[in-house]
């Protein structure tokens, strides 16, 4: 197949949750078979308590056409 056949989309997320959750999901995209490469993942505390993350994620994925 080549790249001709193939649709590319940037996709962005704003995500809260725990640090163990963000491992889950980085382990599940990069074991997923459309998944390309993350282009941007900011990750802050959230202000009133730092146990919880925000982040923001752009990955790029792929499709048959």
């Amino acid at each position: 197949m080549s790249l001709a056949d193939k649709y590319f989309k940037e996709e962005d997320f704003e995500l809260v949750g725990y640090y163990p959750q963000y491992v889950t999901l980085l382990n599940d995209l990069n074991n997923y078979q459309y998944f390309i490469a993350i282009s941007k993942f900011d990750v802050k505390p959230y202000q009133y308590d730092k146990k919880i993350l925000i982040a923001k994620l752009s990955v790029t994925l792929y499709s048959k056409r």
